[in-house]
C-alpha cells in the first residue's frame, strides 16, 4: 500500500505537470498567427493619413479579441522596410502573402481605405497564406466619425467566420477558383463616380479607366453599377461577369444640357435665315429663347425693288408631353414678337409690327447627343397697332397655313 501511495505522489509530483505542459504546448502551436498589412491610404489628399494607425489599430484589437495571435507591428514593419516595396503596393494580396510568409504567418490581412467627403471606403481582405488563397473580403463605407470604430468591428466582425479555410481547405479553394480576380472599368467620361448598386462608391475613373477594388464576385452574377457626373445625368448599368479577368467598356453619360443655339428657315420666307438661343432653367426641359429673323422679299422683275424684314421673338418653352432622352420629342412654347419692316426705295417709313405666339408647336429628333433636327408649326396672331403694315389677326402663309420652321438645333 506504501509503494502505491509512492507512486501515486510520484505522479503528481512529475508526470501529471507534463501532461500539462505538453497540452498547453499543442494549444499553443494550434493558435492562428496572424500579420496585419492594413494602413494603405487611398484618398486623394495626404491629410487623411491620420487614420492610417487609427484603422490598423482597430483592426489588430478585433483579431485579437477573435482569438488570432496576432504578431507585432515592428515585425511587419522591418519586413516591409526590407521589402523596397510602397504603402500602395501592400493592397496586392501577392505582396503581402510574400511578406506574411516571412514572417511565419498563417493568414494575412491587408486592404485599403479611402476617405472623400467625410465619408470612409474601407476594404478588408484575409489570405490563407500557405495556399495562397484568397479566404475573404469585405467593403465597407460609412460616416467619418465616432462611429468608424463600429464600421471596423462589423468588417472583421463579418470576415472572421469566413476563416475555415485552415480546416476546410478543399471546399473554400474550389470556391475562390470560381471567383472574379479583376475587373477594369473603361470610359471616356473622366472623373466619373462609380458606386455598386447604388451604395458602395468604389472609385472614379481617371485617364479612362477605373481596376475596381476585389471583391468576391462569383463568376457569372450580375454586377449593376450606377455612375455618376457632374452635370451629367446619372446612369445605371447591368454587367454579367463572365471571365475571371475582364474589361468592361461602359456607356457614355448624357450631359445635362443648358444652353443650345439652332438655326432655322420658315416656309414662306425662305430667302433668308432666322438664328436662336436657348436657356434651360430645369435642364433638357424648360427653356427661354430669344430667335432673330431675316428675309427679303423680292419680286426679280424689272426695276422692282426688294423688301427687308426683321423679326424679333422671345420664347418660353419646353417639352410637358415628352421625357428626358427620348429620340423623338412633342416641344410646346409661346411668347411675343416683333416684325420690322424697311424698304430699298426711298421715302417710304419704317413698319413696325407686334404679334404673339400664342402657341407654337414642333416635334424634334435628337438624332445625335449634340444635334436636334426639328419641324415647327408656328401660331403668330398680329395686334393690328399703329405704324404697322399688318392687319389684326392670324399670319398665314399664302393666306391659308400657319408658317411651318424647319430647324437644326446645337447642345452645348
Amino acid at each position: 500500500m506504501k509503494a502505491a501511495h509512492f507512486f501515486l505522489l510520484l505522479f503528481t509530483l512529475f508526470i501529471f505537470p507534463c501532461f500539462i505542459f505538453a497540452e498547453e504546448n499543442v494549444k499553443e502551436k494550434s493558435k492562428t498567427t496572424v500579420c496585419v498589412f492594413l494602413d494603405v491610404d487611398l484618398s486623394e489628399t495626404e491629410e487623411n493619413s491620420k487614420y492610417e494607425n487609427i484603422v490598423t489599430d482597430q483592426v489588430i484589437v478585433e483579431l485579437e479579441s477573435s482569438g488570432f495571435d496576432v504578431l507585432p507591428r515592428n515585425n511587419m514593419e522591418e519586413v516591409f522596410a526590407d521589402s523596397g516595396l510602397s504603402k500602395q503596393e501592400l493592397a496586392s494580396g501577392a505582396n503581402v502573402i510574400h511578406l506574411a510568409r516571412q514572417l511565419g504567418a498563417d493568414l494575412a490581412f491587408c486592404g485599403f481605405y479611402c476617405v472623400e467627403n467625410k465619408m470612409l471606403l474601407l476594404q478588408i481582405k484575409c489570405y490563407n497564406v500557405i495556399r495562397e488563397e484568397l479566404i475573404g473580403a469585405v467593403l465597407k463605407t460609412g460616416r467619418l466619425n465616432l462611429s468608424i470604430y463600429n464600421l471596423i468591428n462589423r468588417a472583421v466582425g463579418e470576415i472572421v467566420p469566413r476563416i475555415q479555410v485552415i480546416k476546410e481547405p478543399a471546399k473554400d479553394i474550389a470556391a475562390a477558383r470560381d471567383q472574379v480576380r479583376k475587373i477594369t472599368l473603361l470610359s471616356s467620361d473622366e472623373d466619373m463616380t462609380v458606386s455598386l448598386a447604388g451604395e458602395r462608391r468604389v472609385g472614379r475613373v481617371s485617364n479612362g479607366r477605373l481596376v475596381l477594388p476585389f471583391i468576391p464576385f462569383k463568376i457569372g452574377s450580375e454586377l449593376i453599377l450606377e455612375k455618376r457626373k457632374e452635370d451629367y445625368y446619372p446612369d445605371e448599368e447591368r454587367v454579367v461577369l463572365e471571365e475571371e479577368s475582364l474589361e468592361i467598356e461602359l456607356r457614355h453619360l448624357r450631359k445635362q444640357t443648358r444652353l443650345a443655339t439652332e438655326i432655322h428657315w420658315t416656309y414662306g420666307q425662305l430667302m433668308g435665315m432666322g438664328i436662336g438661343q436657348r436657356y434651360y432653367i430645369d435642364p433638357d426641359c424648360w427653356f427661354f429663347s430669344g430667335e432673330f429673323y431675316y428675309y427679303i422679299q423680292h419680286s426679280f422683275v424689272e426695276n422692282s425693288r426688294p423688301v427687308m424684314h426683321y423679326d424679333l421673338k422671345f420664347l418660353f418653352g419646353g417639352y410637358p408631353l415628352s421625357r428626358v432622352g427620348s429620340r423623338l420629342r412633342l416641344g410646346f412654347s409661346s411668347g411675343i414678337g416683333g416684325i420690322m419692316t424697311s424698304y430699298s426705295a426711298p421715302g417710304i417709313p419704317v413698319n413696325r409690327d407686334i404679334y404673339i405666339n400664342i402657341c407654337n408647336a414642333w416635334v424634334e429628333w435628337n438624332f445625335s447627343k449634340k444635334w436636334v433636327l426639328f419641324l415647327r408649326s408656328e401660331g403668330k396672331y398680329s395686334l393690328g397697332l399703329e405704324n404697322g403694315m399688318l392687319s389684326r389677326g392670324w399670319l398665314m402663309v399664302s393666306g391659308h397655313s400657319p408658317p411651318l420652321t424647319l430647324g437644326l438645333v446645337r447642345k452645348w
